[in-house]
């Protein structure tokens, strides 16, 4: 779990609470949450579905809030569901826009650790 968490600080988000620690403690703290949930939903076999937003299309949004104007760059908008073994939603997100694999993986985890019991 080192290694995830390592990889969750580099590439999540994080918030902190000035009153009790520091960034750096609140990343460190976000990074150890994400990495658990990684791993609890692999313990479940929760399954990560992709597919493309239907709902949500950057052709409903100005398109130069995305990017520079005239990038020439068709864009993929995308849902993530993490999914129990019964096949249960648990939890989902819309309008993924683009996203690297490193932002897949810290999305998968944010949804895990949305879905898992607290």
């Amino acid at each position: 779990m080192a290694s995830a968490t390592q990889f969750f600080y580099a590439q999540a988000g994080y918030g902190y609470d000035p009153k009790v620690e520091t960034r750096t403690q609140g990343r460190w703290r976000g990074a150890r949450a994400l990495a658990k949930a990684e791993a609890y939903a692999a313990l479940q076999e929760w399954c990560f579905c992709w597919e493309w937003d239907e709902v949500v299309s950057l052709a409903d949004i100005n398109h130069d809030e995305w990017c520079a104007p005239k990038c020439g760059k068709a864009h993929e908008v995308l849902t993530c569901a993490v999914k129990n073994i019964h096949g249960n939603v648990l939890a989902s997100l819309c309008g993924i826009v683009d996203p690297s694999l490193q932002y897949c993986r810290v999305i998968e985890a944010e949804l895990a650790l949305e879905a898992m019991p607290q």
